[in-house]
């Protein structure tokens, strides 16, 4: 995974994922953050109050114990078992198009070591098979001049459908590598290497073959 960059827009853009906190005490001036419902606010966000708010503010929160963070939906027990059986039928991009991003931020603010690990393991083992897809569609590339290039399997573009932006860039980059290769494989005029004529062949290779 990259390091988080302050002045990243997808690093800002994640931070963007809602999520639920509940409060430790009062807390001043907070009542503008009860969902509208067409009635007067409170001014002041009550103790024991849950309300949805954007990640960036839930963790100014956290880190002043002022605030407990539910994890999201999208990081519940059914899909943490999911990442860790399969994490290729995981429609990650549906739950979200920073979903790595958004739950290591999640995992390392309520120190959720668990969650950390199987997001990582979960990232390595859909790099290997995004990078396994991306070569075998470069092989079909190669030999689609002898024959004809076989239709993707359904379970390969259910895959190729559910990618994250991070995701999605690498695909984008291993097929954008795999286009130059061809561009620069396709600009030698001779496939085959032939014998050269300079080397003279051996005495008893040239028996052998007379025999």
């Amino acid at each position: 995974m990259p390091c988080a960059d302050y002045w990243d827009i997808d690093e800002i853009l994640a931070e963007e994922q809602d999520v639920v906190i509940k409060t430790f005490h009062d807390v001043a001036g907070g009542g503008f953050l009860y969902p509208c419902t067409g009635a007067a606010k409170p001014r002041d966000l009550k103790e024991g109050a849950k309300v949805v708010v954007p990640y960036w503010l839930a963790q100014k929160l956290v880190r002043r114990n002022a605030v407990e963070l539910d994890l999201p939906v999208i990081f519940d027990e059914a899909t943490q078992e999911t990442l860790q059986t399969d994490p290729a039928v995981c429609r990650l991009g549906e739950k979200s198009r920073y979903y790595f991003e958004v739950g290591l931020k999640l995992a390392y603010l309520t120190k959720n070591f668990k969650l950390q690990e199987i997001l990582v393991n979960a990232y390595i083992q859909r790099y290997h098979d995004l990078m396994t897809l991306s070569s075998g569609m470069g092989e079909a590339n190669r030999s689609s001049i002898r024959k004809a290039v076989p239709s993707p399997s359904n379970a390969k573009s259910q895959f190729l459908s559910s990618l994250t932006a991070l995701e999605e860039d690498m695909h984008r980059g291993a097929r954008e590598a795999e286009d130059q290769y061809q561009r620069w494989t396709g600009s030698f005029s001779c496939w085959q290497l032939e014998p050269s004529h300079i080397a003279e062949v051996p005495a008893f290779k040239r028996a052998r073959a007379g025999a």
